[in-house]
């Protein structure tokens, strides 16, 4: 365990000194989301005035406040693998893998430093959104509860993407696979629109995407009143059987392909 511990240590600080190196990307992509925040808030912002019962509250920057935080923390994931990508097409990743280290590490490295990324962000639209007039409705423990959730739907994706890395023979198949999901995967949620807005085959697309349960867990802690429990742990477990399924895929595609 304690080897397990250090290779991971060590793996996630080679990506943070990496990231160092690039700090104008480093800034860039922590305000990024402010960006989305603001142009759907301001795009869209008349859409709950003529709905506001579908969309439980009058403020639309309010509504979407917990869908730009998670589809934020879904690009991270999905993105997450690219350094292992260049990394093995450049043969670093090959002389790693030939040492003694454990793959678990490897994965788990990768996520500890996707995961502190998502977080920066996420903690910067809620402050942002507060200057624009949205209150977290349950305070610091609503943004405990997007925090925890952002974690869990931040594990599966990248799981998934550190498998796609091991799939795909390149950067251009990764990349496109990566583009054929992302859109999908926003667009059939309710992270822009509300589940009864949406028609009813739709609804039945969309409660079988992931990002939809995290935005189900994130929203209510915005937009504060009660929390419906029963709701509440559909979508959680529903997160962790995910988050399983991914995880014994990125494991038997890594061994698999590095066997």
């Amino acid at each position: 365990m304690s080897h397990f511990i250090q290779e991971t240590d060590a793996l996630t600080r080679r990506w943070i000194l990496r990231t160092k190196a690039e700090g104008g990307a480093l800034v860039l992509g922590l305000f990024q989301p402010l960006i989305w925040l603001g142009l759907f808030g301001n795009m869209f912002g008349r859409v709950s005035g003529w709905q506001p019962k579908a969309f439980g509250t009058e403020s639309y920057l309010a509504f979407q406040t917990g869908g730009i935080i998670a589809f934020t923390i879904l690009n991270n994931a999905l993105m997450g693998a690219v350094p292992l990508l260049f990394d093995r097409e450049n043969g670093f990743l090959s002389k790693l893998l030939a040492t003694p280290m454990s793959r678990a590490a490897l994965i788990m490295s990768r996520f500890m430093y996707v995961v502190a990324f998502s977080m920066m962000q996420a903690v910067l639209i809620l402050i942002c959104a507060w200057f624009m007039g949205v209150t977290i409705g349950h305070g610091w423990q609503g943004v405990a509860i997007i925090l925890f959730v952002g974690m869990l739907l931040c594990f599966g994706f990248t799981l998934l993407s550190i498998a796609l890395v091991f799939i795909f023979p390149g950067h251009a198949a990764f990349f496109t696979a990566i583009g054929f999901l992302m859109t999908p995967i926003l667009l059939t949620s309710n992270a822009l629109m509300p589940l009864a807005a949406m028609p009813e085959w739709l609804q039945w697309v969309a409660l079988a995407n992931p990002l939809t349960h995290a935005v189900a867990l994130m929203r209510p802690a915005v937009l504060g009143g009660p929390i419906d429990g029963r709701t509440a742990g559909i979508s959680l477990g529903y997160l962790i059987v995910f988050n399983a399924l991914m995880l014994v895929l990125a494991i038997r595609t890594v061994r698999r392909k590095t066997e």
